[in-house]
């Protein structure tokens, strides 16, 4: 029973963000949803060429230039969330798809909650992408400031950008406690020093970034806000968008529109269709 009340709450959350969010190209949305005596079931749009994990652990790791439109297309999905409230929460490889154009969807938001809510913001998500101050024991989620509430998702995408190009996680320890020990403990040049490139080359501005977004001090850490400007319904993050692994690299607006072209393309067809 208690299982069930489990699934049954984050089936909800899902289907309650969804509904409430307009579509947008970076979201895999909510077509409809249904029930029987048995079952809820939710029909969401479709994209036929598996999960983003799949696809790293087939083509990975990847050049710094792929990593870069992926992590654009995962910035797109974070700023639109949380310029409606919405924090995703346990951000992952797992839980992003590749569409048949090529570009991510971010999906499974069972774990989704509002950044108004001070409710459930500790040991959120899955462990590895979970940023410090959702780990510590001693954090209040009453008290939690709103910056620490969407910091969750930008730590999992720093992360997955580590991942990206490595294959591997900067922090692996098994519980919560020696996840947060290690964070604390190690700090970036560790992680970066503990991996060894062979053959694949990183860009410094790629490290760079990593580095900034994955600081254990929140007031410290770069890259965790969305900010409106006066008028706009979408916010951006701005840090993220004007360091130097992205300035200049990246154009938004066709991004955006999806109309950039998808390096990566040709690998596509060799992923199973569904």
């Amino acid at each position: 029973m208690k299982y069930l009340g489990v699934v049954l709450q984050s089936r909800n959350a899902e289907r309650k963000h969804l509904t409430e969010l307009p579509w947008h190209p970076f979201l895999c949305g909510l077509v409809d949803a249904f029930h029987d005596e048995r079952h809820y079931y939710l029909l969401m749009e479709y994209a036929p060429c598996e999960s983003f994990s799949n696809f790293l652990d087939k083509y990975g790791p990847l050049r710094s230039e792929d990593a870069r439109f992926y992590f654009a297309n995962i910035t797109l999905a974070l700023e639109f969330l949380h310029s409606h409230g919405i924090v995703h929460r346990d951000l992952k490889p797992q839980n992003i798809l590749v569409g048949a154009d090529g570009y991510l969807k971010l999906g499974d938001f069972g774990s989704s909650g509002e950044v108004e809510s001070p409710l459930g913001w500790k040991h959120v998500g899955t462990l590895n992408f979970t940023p410090p101050e959702c780990l510590h024991e001693r954090v209040d989620a009453r008290v939690m400031p709103k910056a620490s509430r969407v910091s969750c998702d930008w730590w999992a995408a720093a992360v997955i950008l580590y991942y990206m190009v490595t294959l591997n996680l900067p922090f692996r320890a098994r519980t919560p406690e020696d996840i947060y020990k290690d964070i604390m403990e190690q700090g970036p040049a560790a992680y970066w020093r503990s991996y060894k490139t062979g053959d694949v080359y990183i860009d410094g501005e790629l490290k760079n970034l990593v580095s900034m977004m994955l600081v254990p001090d929140l007031a410290g850490r770069y890259g965790t806000l969305v900010v409106k400007d006066e008028g706009e319904s979408l916010g951006r993050n701005d840090e993220v968008r004007i360091h130097p692994f992205m300035h200049g690299e990246v154009d938004w607006a066709r991004m955006s529109l999806r109309m950039e072209v998808v390096s990566t393309m040709h690998r596509l067809s060799t992923l199973s269709v569904r």
